[in-house]
């Protein structure tokens, strides 16, 4: 099982993080190397929610269908994510910290097929989710300071 975790200190309030975070609309503006993400479902906010992300991995393009597994609107979510034929999952949380907020990404996923999978993941595939999941972290905490208090 490969697990890479990135965590921030987003310098604004549990609430405005949550509120730019929770909006679907959002993703493509911190995770760049998503471009777009459409809803397929009428609700986005719960388990079983579905959204159309289309994506460029390693200068390919690509389209997933992400499913929310769980959500709390207070705390963060789970979004199954599957892409060339791997299940991984991607979750979020948030914790506030006086005026600040804490906030944790984690990218699960267990490397195909099962002899070469894990070599290919430790020789490449690792370092390239590794370094956009730090990006993503970043570019959410740089917009969102960037946003006029409120």
């Amino acid at each position: 099982m490969t697990r890479i975790e990135k965590q921030v200190v987003i310098g604004r309030p549990l609430n405005e993080v949550l509120a730019f975070a929770r909006d679907w609309r959002n993703i493509p503006k911190y995770f760049d190397y998503i471009q777009t993400v459409k809803p397929l479902t009428d609700k986005t906010d719960r388990p079983g929610a579905k959204l159309l992300v289309n994506l460029t991995f390693m200068g390919r393009k690509m389209t997933s269908e992400w499913e929310v597994m769980e959500y709390d609107a207070a705390k963060g979510w789970t979004v199954k994510t599957p892409l060339m034929g791997i299940e991984p999952t991607k979750t979020w949380s948030f914790v506030p910290a006086g005026e600040t907020t804490r906030t944790s990404f984690t990218l699960e996923y267990e490397p195909a097929p099962p002899v070469i999978g894990p070599l290919v993941d430790g020789l490449l595939l690792r370092r390239k989710w590794d370094k956009l999941c730090e990006r993503g972290m970043l570019n959410l905490k740089r917009i969102i300071e960037a946003e006029p208090t409120k």
